[in-house]
């Protein structure tokens, strides 16, 4: 009988453990690097065109307290990378819950941005101009004529050595800054000390689905970096 209790306690810790670790492991999220293949056709898309045909850009994107399809508030950290000369387009519909759906009319983030220029070769001195397009929207895989579009430049930016397996367009994000720190130390290491363009951006979805910006602070020189400030 003491045998049989004896077991019977030990399955039950054994499963209380186990689902204690599978509900952490359901309450935290991955950090994977995704091209710009990964859109759908109806959902709402960003896309970023890097204008330096010459070298490599870099943006920091921090959007917090962003209510996601089933209700709840998330944060969102990225890192995105861009070919000189290229576009990155980041599926927004997938990323906050709505899979192939647009988001809705009037819905607005407010992005934080830094960016950078990077050299993927050896030459890393000298300055060069950080200049990229944004556009958004929805409905087709290809935006439409109306489309309006609006620009980050800044010359004078400091030339940073591009990470060894940074080798396409892409981007990663995770929900936690810790998480998605921890994800570019161990895969993207970088210098982000001179991630220095600074942008806050509301981004609203518009009836037609396009999305419509406001640059609340213009493209503007800030040495404080996006790990350090969120809102």
């Amino acid at each position: 009988m003491k045998s049989s209790v004896i077991i019977i306690a030990i399955i039950i810790i054994a499963v209380i453990i186990v689902g204690a670790f599978a509900a952490m492991s359901m309450m935290g999220s991955t950090t994977t690097a995704q091209t710009q293949y990964n859109i759908t056709e109806k959902g709402t898309k960003l896309n970023l065109k890097n204008n330096n045909t010459q070298l490599w850009q870099h943006m920091d994107i921090v959007i917090e307290n962003v209510t996601v399809k089933n209700g709840s508030k998330q944060n969102f950290y990225l890192e995105a990378w861009v070919k000189p000369g290229e576009n990155l387009t980041i599926d927004l519909s997938s990323l906050f819950g709505y899979g192939n759906e647009r988001l809705p009319t009037n819905f607005t983030i407010k992005p934080l941005t830094w960016g950078a220029v990077f050299n993927n070769g050896t030459n890393t001195t000298g300055n060069s101009t950080f200049s990229m397009t944004l556009n958004g929207w929805s409905n087709t895989f290809n935006p439409p004529n109306n489309d309006p579009f609006y620009n980050i430049t800044h010359d004078k930016m400091p030339v940073m050595t591009l990470p060894p397996k940074v080798t396409s367009n892409m981007f990663y994000y995770n929900n936690t800054i810790p998480a998605i720190d921890a994800f570019t130390r161990a895969n993207y290491p970088h210098d982000d000390t001179n991630e220095i363009v600074f942008t806050v951006i509301t981004m609203t979805v518009n009836a037609e689905g396009n999305i419509e910006m406001n640059f609340t602070v213009p493209p503007t020189l800030c040495s404080t970096i996006a790990h350090i400030i969120s809102t």
